[in-house]
């Protein structure tokens, strides 16, 4: 089964998120508590994203959970740094952020979604059960 061009195209955008990630976690330096908080989050994210640009290049089975897995944790981690700045003008700028992220995090899901359905790789939904209507016979 050959993975589709766009599924290829977004692996390499987030591998590409992971390495830049990865060259933000080494240029920070260790020192205080807010540093070394601030390395956690970033290492995560750069996990989160190496684990989804794998998955969405190999086609597995787990593409679509990956995908969703990186967008969860970016969305997080912004709110986390937001609460942390402090209430106020912190809070505004973190959901600001996230609200724009996920702007363009949505369209890119529900593609990874389409082609996770057409691939057969999510289960396909149940079809409701008809019940009759009270002292109606089926």
């Amino acid at each position: 089964m050959r993975t589709p061009l766009g599924l290829v195209l977004l692996g390499l955008l987030s591998g590409l998120l992971g390495a830049v990630l990865l060259v933000v976690l080494f240029a920070l330096t260790a020192g205080t508590p807010e540093t070394v908080a601030a390395r956690a989050a970033v290492a995560a994210i750069a996990v989160l994203a190496f684990v989804a640009s794998e998955a969405l290049i190999w086609l597995r089975p787990w593409f679509y959970r990956a995908s969703l897995a990186l967008v969860a944790g970016l969305c997080g981690v912004i709110l986390l740094v937001g609460t942390a700045l402090g209430r106020g003008s912190g809070l505004l700028i973190a959901v600001t952020l996230m609200g724009v992220m996920l702007a363009f995090c949505i369209p890119i899901l529900y593609y990874v979604h389409d082609e996770a359905r057409s691939q057969g790789m999510l289960p396909a939904r149940p079809t409701p059960r008809r019940r009759p209507l009270p002292g109606r016979s089926p």
